[in-house]
């Protein structure tokens, strides 16, 4: 319940702010109409991926990319450290995405498709594809094909491979750009759309979304990934978001707020600590995003104390005062896309096809994106310090292909500190950057790191075709890399 409160919360404040309450009736619950308006339902279709995405599970991939680890004073996430996750985890989470979020927008889908609204019709697929591509890289096999019938009285769907929901994600994405996006029956986006209003902006969105599948097949499927990307910078240079892709329609008030921040620093304090994987790599380089991304200690703010990752067994517990802590705030967005992300993956695009472009574009992009990010945390007066020539991490353009991918993905492995633990985690998986060691206190095998989230309890639960039961350790489809 607290979890549907705070999506109505948001959505409520966003009409609020708009001057838009008309569009709610006080006697429907707005996240789940029976007769579609599509500003009506697309709002909590977004906000609700973004809580989801943003809220406990940013948690478990800020712990699992070794951004954050548990605190030796308290206990809350200890299961996240030891890699002793089960399907009971997952349960919420699961039945707010599927009856949720991705319920509302395949409403706002449908509608539209009816309606030939094209601009929604591209707005909530484009998200609902985010979503699904998530929830396959997260989860890999789902009920897709069958899924999102219940009105159709299909209760127990069939489960689709990641790599074929994949495909058929690319194939709604390309359709839904094919439609003309300035037919008279296509209502203009507004506030109802959190993340932009301008179609334009949606189009690079849509793209974006497109582009990071590709890449996340690489190493399972090379001439898929190198052929659609191919495609898509064939087809437009400017095709990618230029802007962030982030819900920030937040305020500092009870269930307003970030999700984390309200769950993990509000709700749960004293849990949440610095990772010693990216404070020591920080102080080590003398990075000065050290001290943006990451509060020092209150007992003796000389010096930062992170902890080993896992190591929250002290004999002695240091409280959550005496140790370091994510900077993190009540209004922080919570992100699809960040601009260094989208550029990072350009650079990643043109290290490994640099004839797709021109001689030089993977340090064009890898600079634009470290750039960004500093910029982000008001070190942009310092810029040359870190990418300049002889900086600290200049790109090393004669290096080996794997030389550059370390660099890039170590760099966006910063970049996602606080924000985007999931992704994080995710792009560890596909590439094995950067180079990190198991919490010490997981029950793994050794050498052994979570590649999956497992499903839900309730899920196996009603659903008599969920798979069988997969361990926190067995890779999805696209992680191949040896």
């Amino acid at each position: 319940m607290k979890k549907l409160i705070y999506i109505i919360s948001i959505v409520v404040l966003l009409f609020t702010l708009s001057g838009c309450e008309s569009w709610l009736d006080v006697n429907q619950d707005p996240t789940r109409p029976t007769d579609v308006s599509l500003p009506l339902a697309l709002s909590p279709g977004i906000s609700s991926s973004a809580y989801v995405f943003g809220g406990w599970w940013q948690i478990l991939g800020g712990i699992w990319a070794q951004h954050w680890t548990q605190s030796t004073g308290a206990s809350q996430y200890r299961n996240m450290e030891d890699y002793q996750m089960t399907p009971s985890d997952f349960d919420w989470q699961w039945s707010e995405i599927f009856a949720g979020g991705l319920n509302d927008l395949e409403k706002v889908r449908n509608e539209a498709m009816e309606q030939e609204d094209w601009n929604y019709y591209l707005i909530a697929t484009a998200v609902q594809s985010w979503t699904w591509a998530m929830l396959v890289d997260c989860f890999d096999q789902l009920p897709f094909s069958e899924a999102l019938q219940a009105d159709l009285g299909i209760l127990n769907p069939h489960y689709d491979n990641g790599q074929d929901i994949y495909d058929e994600l690319i194939d709604r994405i390309d359709f839904a750009l094919e439609q003309d996006l300035s037919a008279v029956t296509s209502t203009a986006p507004g506030a109802d759309a959190l993340l932009f209003t301008s179609m334009d902006d949606w189009v690079a969105f849509a793209n974006t979304v497109k582009l990071r599948m590709y890449l996340r097949q690489v190493y399972a499927r090379p001439s898929v990934a190198e052929d659609g990307i191919t495609e898509m910078i064939n087809d437009e240079v400017d095709f990618l978001i230029s802007d962030d892709a982030a819900m920030t329609q937040f305020i500092d008030q009870q269930d307003r707020r970030n999700p984390v921040y309200e769950t993990g620093i509000d709700r749960l304090s004293g849990n949440i600590s610095a990772s010693g994987s990216v404070v020591n790599f920080l102080i080590d380089n003398a990075d000065a995003r050290v001290d943006v991304l990451y509060n020092r200690p209150v007992d003796d703010p000389s010096a930062h104390n992170a902890l080993t990752q896992g190591d929250y067994r002290a004999d002695e517990p240091t409280n959550i005062s005496g140790l370091s802590t994510p900077a993190l705030t009540a209004t922080d967005p919570v992100f699809f896309f960040s601009v260094e992300q989208v550029n990072f993956m350009l650079a990643e695009v043109y290290a490994r096809w640099p004839s797709l472009g021109n001689a030089g574009d993977d340090k064009l992009y890898y600079d634009a994106a470290v750039t960004a990010n500093l910029e982000r945390h008001g070190l942009g007066a310092q810029v040359d310090a870190y990418i300049g020539v002889g900086g600290l991490y200049e790109y090393n353009s004669a290096g080996s292909l794997e030389e550059k991918l370390e660099q890039i993905i170590v760099q966006k492995w910063i970049s996602m500190v606080n924000t985007q633990g999931v992704e994080a985690w995710l792009e560890f998986n596909r590439t094995h950057y950067p180079n990190l060691a198991p919490s010490v206190s997981s029950i793994l095998p050794a050498g052994e790191m979570p590649k999956r989230f497992l499903w839900s309890s309730d899920e196996r639960g009603k659903n008599e075709n969920v798979p069988p039961l997969p361990d926190v350790n067995d890779k999805v489809w696209w992680d191949t890399k040896e």
